[in-house]
């Protein structure tokens, strides 16, 4: 048994070393930013195409979801209303992600 735990623990130790460590600063340089892209025409009708796609699976999910009882009408409602607004917002943006509001919590913090 001592075997076996010693051997998890070298096991575990040599996977924490090997991975490599990336800082928050380090993640900030490598993201592009996203406010200096831009799309042009034939991107930007792709991109639409492929979210079109999604939304309306996404609202046969959310109608099924209703359909076994597993969500209310009120929350399919608000949830497809969510998504309506998601992607007008895209749209606006010309379908480039739009994440400057979403912080992290350690970002928060500081």
């Amino acid at each position: 048994m001592k075997k076996w735990i010693a051997l998890c623990f070298a096991f575990m130790l040599t996977l924490g070393l090997s991975a490599p460590v990336i800082s928050a600063e380090d993640h900030d340089q490598m993201e592009t930013n996203l406010e200096d892209i831009e799309l042009n025409d034939a991107q930007q009708q792709e991109l639409e195409a492929l979210h079109s796609q999604m939304f309306k699976l996404h609202e046969q999910l959310v109608s099924k979801y209703v359909e076994f009882g597993v969500l209310s009408e009120e929350k399919a409602e608000k949830k497809l209303e969510h998504m309506k607004e998601h992607q007008e917002k895209l749209k606006e943006n010309g379908y480039v992600p739009y994440w400057k509001d979403k912080k992290h919590k350690k970002d928060e913090e500081d």
